[in-house]
């Protein structure tokens, strides 16, 4: 322990109580001025510091400050003298882990107060040294997140060259093959364009996801007809719906123009829609746009139910009779390269990445989505965004 004192008796008096405590062992190093502490503090790396206020024409609390502005973790007990017990406070703010009254403490009360001193400290080390590491390992996280995002989007571009130009050879093939009535080899050409178009598709969306994840993928705002959009996705949608055998209802009355990134609406929309006809057979499918004024529980889960004056809601339900989510399932339904569970998967196929890429999209146009399903009866999915994006994600 280390004693900065610049009184002898003083140093006499907290040698013997130190003898006086009877468990464990003390070695006690004295510095009879305010430079030698500071030199002690650093160049000893003691267990304590026991430091006194008054240290001739400088104070303890000036010591202090000064080494705990220079990084010292050793812990500090100022002691001080009975007309000085308003500093205590003062002290424990500058950085001391504890004070004693000069007079006013025995043997036990030091032992009490060095004990508490060096287990608090012992605390704060091993818990720097856990945040150390849990920075360190957060640091490797995301330097790897960002790898792998990068690696993604390179290659996933690489990809839709070879991809693209297998698409337009094969169409352009198959038009010929028709053509010439070679209607057996042509069928299998249309299987290897469908499937390069499912490919591409997958590859779109892993582009997409991993441009989010780096921060690269970027909105194109501006006003369009709401209503026009709605009837594309409607003609886009249909082939898909037949082909389970599904009804599909659609309203979308008055809803007039909204100012936000119209393909990444029509992205999200068709995702949603496609995943409505893919888990619904022979069952019903709906989609209905409402414009309503809007308020912040609208676009974050967590706000308060508070109207936002000026700002208009746009609301897309979708809703299915399909087969539905359990609560647990639900728990996965954003989690990218996920689907609900394993059965689903190989029933159903996809690689899960649609709802993920789907809810990013509506955090970055301000918005977000809401989902409620029960189990062998259907969903329901609502997109909330703002009517218009600038008044809520500043240009």
């Amino acid at each position: 322990m280390l004693l900065v004192e610049d009184d002898r008796d003083d140093y006499l008096l907290t040698s013997e109580l130190l003898e006086e405590i009877g468990e464990g062992t003390y070695v006690l190093q004295w510095a009879d001025s305010y430079e030698d502490g500071v030199e002690a503090l650093f160049s000893g790396a003691p267990d304590l510091c026991l430091l006194d206020y008054r240290l001739g024409e400088k104070t303890g609390l000036e010591l202090l400050r000064e080494v705990v502005a220079r990084g010292c973790t050793t812990p500090i007990v100022l002691l001080t003298g009975q007309s000085e017990r308003s500093l205590d406070v003062e002290a424990m703010k500058a950085g001391a882990v504890d004070y004693l009254v000069k007079g006013e403490f025995g043997p036990r009360q030091l032992e009490r107060s060095i004990r508490y001193a060096i287990e608090r400290n012992r605390s704060l080390k091993a818990l720097r040294e856990l945040n150390a590491e849990l920075q360190h390992a957060r640091n490797q996280a995301t330097a790897a997140s960002h790898a792998k995002s990068m690696f993604l989007a390179s290659v996933s571009h690489e990809f839709r060259t070879p991809l693209n130009a297998i698409l337009g050879y094969s169409e352009l093939v198959h038009e010929q093959l028709v053509e010439r009535d070679v209607h057996e080899l042509a069928e299998d050409v249309r299987r290897i364009h469908a499937a390069g178009t499912h490919l591409l598709s997958l590859v779109s969306d892993i582009l997409d996801l991993s441009k989010i994840e780096a921060g690269k993928l970027d909105l194109v705002t501006h006003a369009f007809d709401l209503g026009a959009l709605v009837v594309e996705i409607n003609e886009a949608i249909r082939p898909l719906v037949g082909r389970n055998e599904n009804n599909y209802r659609c309203r979308c009355d008055g809803v007039g123009e909204m100012v936000s990134d119209a393909t990444r609406l029509r992205q999200v929309l068709l995702n949603l829609l496609g995943n409505a006809c893919k888990f619904t057979s022979r069952g019903t499918i709906e989609l209905v746009v409402e414009r309503r004024p809007g308020c912040a529980r609208d676009f974050d889960p967590s706000a308060a139910d508070a109207p936002l004056p000026s700002v208009e809601c746009v609301e897309f339900t979708i809703r299915d009779t399909g087969i539905g989510m359990t609560a647990a399932q639900m728990e996965r339904l954003f989690t990218g390269f996920s689907q609900v569970d394993a059965d689903v998967t190989r029933r159903y196929g996809g690689t899960g990445l649609g709802l993920a890429i789907s809810r990013r999209l509506c955090h970055m146009m301000g918005g977000e989505i809401f989902v409620d399903s029960e189990f062998g009866v259907g969903s329901t999915i609502r997109v909330r965004l703002p009517a218009r994006l600038v008044a809520i994600v500043p240009a």
